[in-house]
């Protein structure tokens, strides 16, 4: 619960600032306003993430911080239109933690069976003792994977057709 009340607040805060009809009154009980506004602020990879679990952990008397279900409504409305298609005519580069907790290789890789499976032309790499946001660290090895990659497709360099697989990379 607690960790989907923080995502929840990065969701909410981001259709309320751009989408007028969906509002912070509307998803989010009167008492949880405050924090859900406060967590919202805060990067997940600064320590600020940390008081933005206390301050969940707070509200423990009554977690939940939704007033009403965010699939309903103007809410509910906007993040079905925001679905991305299973598609794209450019090619896609995938890169996962092998020690990600938060999205797991499970879940990933049922994500990347359905993108395959539409057609989606695809090369996806899982990296070995990386998480979530050491994927992305300086010293990760995605890093010259991922410059390397985006060279290739500036320069025209031509990807192999279907999806790639690539097992674990340390």
């Amino acid at each position: 619960m607690t960790g989907g009340s923080v995502f929840a607040s990065f969701v909410l805060s981001g259709y309320a600032g751009v989408y007028p009809d969906v509002t912070w009154r509307d998803y989010v009980r009167p008492g949880a306003q405050t924090t859900v506004r406060a967590i919202a602020s805060r990067c997940l990879s600064e320590p600020g993430v940390l008081v933005s679990v206390l301050e969940l952990l707070a509200l423990s008397r009554d977690p939940v911080i939704t007033a009403s279900d965010p699939g309903t409504g103007p809410l509910g409305t906007r993040l079905a239109e925001n679905v991305p298609p299973l598609t794209t005519e450019a090619p896609l580069l995938l890169a996962q933690g092998a020690d990600d907790t938060l999205i797991t290789t499970e879940i990933q890789e049922e994500f990347v069976d359905a993108v395959c499976d539409a057609g989606q032309q695809l090369d996806y790499r899982t990296y070995e003792r990386r998480d979530h946001v050491g994927l992305v660290q300086p010293d990760s090895p995605l890093v010259p994977d991922l410059i390397a990659w985006t060279h290739d497709r500036f320069a025209d360099v031509p990807v192999e057709p279907g999806c790639l697989r690539f097992g674990e990379r340390p």
